[in-house]
């Protein structure tokens, strides 16, 4: 009796190791794309925490909202703050998008971006409520990341009362 493999046998086997392989291989893509997707989600959140507490506390601790110099309403929105500082001086602070960036000014010198690289704002709109009682800002943003092929936009809200506008 012959010990061995026949023709039909090894074609069998080869093509079962190829499904498994085939599969396998199909399941490790997956997991890679959606660690790609779940990345991009944590850099966008952890920008967006970032730069909306930066953003929401200046409009908290603004003395008022200068709306002459401001573009409310409308994308891409500008946010123009009167402040009074330690030494209770006037100071101005400014936020606008450049260039897909977004950027805060204080007594016309840029700061800065307040976002890392590779995040963009697709959209920053300001709304300025009044209650006639008191004075709010409500800040919609939508920001975006492009990593390798995976594009991803999240939208981000907050609403701010000025501090200075308690009644």
């Amino acid at each position: 009796m012959k010990r061995g493999f026949t023709f039909v046998e090894l074609i069998i086997y080869v093509s079962v190791l190829a499904v498994i392989l085939l599969v396998f291989s199909n399941s490790v893509l997956s997991i890679s794309r959606s660690y790609g997707q779940l990345k991009i989600i944590r850099d966008l959140d952890s920008a967006a925490i970032d730069s909306m507490e930066r953003v929401t506390r200046e409009i908290r601790a603004a003395a008022s909202v200068d709306t002459i110099q401001s573009v409310l309403g409308t994308n891409p929105g500008v946010l123009f703050l009167n402040q009074v500082d330690s030494n209770g001086n006037n100071a101005s602070l400014k936020f606008s998008v450049t260039n897909s960036v977004l950027h805060i000014w204080q007594n016309g010198a840029d700061l800065g971006s307040l976002l890392p690289a590779g995040v963009t704002v697709r959209s920053l709109v300001f709304y300025l409520i009044d209650t006639g009682g008191s004075k709010a800002v409500k800040v919609e943003m939508q920001l975006g990341e492009t990593k390798g092929k995976v594009l991803r936009y999240s939208n981000y809200y907050s609403t701010v009362i000025l501090r200075g506008s308690y009644k």
